[in-house]
């Protein structure tokens, strides 16, 4: 995937999760998929999200957070918003 923000989400993740999972992830990826993903580390990564992006998430987004389209698309909108 090529996109620019998917890019910075994924060189977030990848600081959150460990960078074995450079270029293995994408939109369809989901906290299934992702054994580190668990309650800690997901607030590591949303905080991680709004630190680099400025961005702040609710509690209503943050418990759609599951899957990294989602999280794709709520950066996207608020970045916009801008």
């Amino acid at each position: 995937m090529s996109d620019l923000l998917f890019k910075q989400i994924e060189t977030v993740f990848c600081e959150t999760f460990g960078q074995n999972y450079a270029g293995k992830i994408d939109l369809k990826t989901t906290m299934e998929d992702i054994p580190e993903w668990d309650s800690y580390s997901f607030l590591d990564f949303t905080m991680a999200l709004e630190d680099h992006f400025d961005v702040q998430f609710d509690v209503d987004e943050l418990a759609q957070m599951f899957k990294l389209s989602t999280v794709y698309d709520l950066v996207k909108a608020k970045r916009l918003k801008e």
